[in-house]
């Protein structure tokens, strides 16, 4: 009973540093670089129907308010985002030492699993549903030429060492593509992962 409260206790632990690392590193650098990129009226390229038709959507009437909300959500809350996202975690993960940078190409982190203590090399990807049926057969042959890599090299490696892991989810929201992938190399999603 004690050893379950000790884990529950490093969980809030570590949730309280990622919670502060994700504030401070990348909400408030997207916020800022919003309103510095995005604050002067000079760089939107403005279609006058589409602005009326979506300020009526946002406020439901023609207002400058919903015209700045239809030219300034889109830039904010669109790709840049979703974009650097990854990028950002990957980062999070090397910077709070829960994992080092890999130098394989393919693979975005290393780490020592706590489960059962053997090296993984992981793919980060964000959500359950964030790969095509197009980035399957690139991801499996990139844990394939890993794994031909590592026999060559006479590296202990098997392929329950290749993880590809997913940061929210559970494993029943996982799309039929990352099924594919599970069949060969581990996907490990959420709190598993």
């Amino acid at each position: 009973m004690k050893k379950h409260i000790f884990e529950n206790m490093e969980e809030v632990e570590l949730l309280k540093i990622v919670t502060e690392y994700f504030r401070s590193n990348i909400f408030e650098n997207h916020k800022s670089s919003s309103i510095k990129t995005h604050s002067k009226l000079k760089s939107y390229k403005i279609n006058p129907i589409v602005v009326k038709y979506l300020s009526k959507i946002l406020e439901k009437d023609f207002t400058p308010i919903g015209i700045a909300k239809a030219l300034y959500y889109p830039r904010v809350l669109g790709t840049s985002i979703n974009t650097s996202f990854g990028t950002r975690i990957q980062n999070m993960f090397v910077a709070l030492k829960l994992a080092e940078g890999s130098l394989i190409k393919g693979m975005d982190i290393e780490f020592i699993d706590k489960i059962d203590g053997r090296k993984k090399w992981c793919q980060l990807k964000s959500g359950p549903n964030t790969i095509n049926s197009e980035d399957v057969s690139p991801l499996l042959k990139k844990f394939t030429t890993v794994t031909n890599l590592a026999r060559t090299n006479s590296l202990a490696m098997n392929n329950s060492d290749l993880i590809l892991g997913v940061l929210y989810g559970e494993e029943s929201q996982l799309s039929q593509h990352y099924s594919k992938i599970n069949q060969q190399f581990p996907v490990v999603i959420g709190k598993d992962f």
